[in-house]
């Protein structure tokens, strides 16, 4: 039964963690054998829960006017509604859309630091016998995550820029 210390994270982020520990089960890596890669997936899944949220988030803006950004980094930078959502289709004020970039890269600095900690416990997890050279494909899923961090990062932390799409 994978850990469940991910708790704390937001609901929408349990599954991708949860997926990342499934893995190491398939590839029979249980926690007691190969801790490191139990907790790099862990760090991983965040990353990667807290990506495709940003990710998806385009394709649900054109659709419904709403971006996924968590109502305490709302209040950290004063993203207001339905300011916001001008915001989100590049037609508000210059604060606002500021605003709005400053909550998208403390998510995308989060998921970085999660997919840090995670590649950090590479060498633990391949020391880790019998199973490190398996259980080190629990990391290949970051590439995915860094590429469309790298991109967002690239376009000012702006979700609604053309080339994200």
């Amino acid at each position: 039964m994978p850990s469940q210390s991910f708790l704390h994270l937001p609901p929408s982020i349990h599954p991708h963690v949860l997926r990342a520990l499934h893995t190491l089960q398939a590839l029979s890596i249980d926690e007691s054998t190969n801790p490191s890669a139990h907790q790099a997936a862990r760090h991983l899944g965040t990353c990667h829960g807290l990506t495709n949220a940003l990710r998806t988030s385009i394709p649900l803006l054109s659709n419904t006017g709403k971006i996924i950004i968590p109502q305490d980094l709302c209040y950290k930078y004063d993203v207001k509604s339905p300011r916001y959502l001008l915001s989100a289709f590049s037609q508000g004020d210059t604060k606002c859309r500021e605003a709005l970039q400053h909550a998208v890269r403390d998510i995308v600095e989060r998921a970085r630091t999660c997919l840090e900690k995670a590649r950090e416990l590479r060498e633990s997890i391949l020391d880790d016998e019998p199973n490190g050279k398996k259980a080190i494909a629990v990391l290949l899923p970051g590439v995915a995550s860094e590429t469309f961090l790298n991109r967002l990062e690239s376009h000012d932390y702006n979700l609604t820029s053309l080339g994200l799409r």
